[in-house]
C-alpha cells in the first residue's frame, strides 16, 4: 500500500512500518496477558491457554 506524500511520490521515500507496528503491538499485548495470567493464577499457561491469549490480543488489536 502506498501513502501519498507532500511531494506526490507516494511511499517511495521509505518503507511503510504500519504492519510491523501492529505486529509488535500484538506481541507485546500477548506477553502482557501471559504475565497477567501468571500473576492471577500463579502458574504458567499451557499451550491451549497461550493460544486463547494470542487470539484475545489479536482481537483487541483490530
Amino acid at each position: 500500500m502506498e501513502y501519498g506524500s507532500f511531494f506526490g511520490d507516494g511511499a517511495q521515500r521509505g518503507p511503510d512500518f504500519t504492519a510491523e507496528a501492529l505486529h509488535q503491538t500484538s506481541l507485546a499485548m500477548s506477553e502482557f496477558y501471559i504475565n497477567d495470567f501468571k500473576t492471577v493464577n500463579g502458574v504458567t499457561p499451557d499451550e491451549f491457554e497461550i493460544k486463547q491469549i494470542n487470539e484475545k490480543s489479536n482481537k483487541n488489536s483490530k
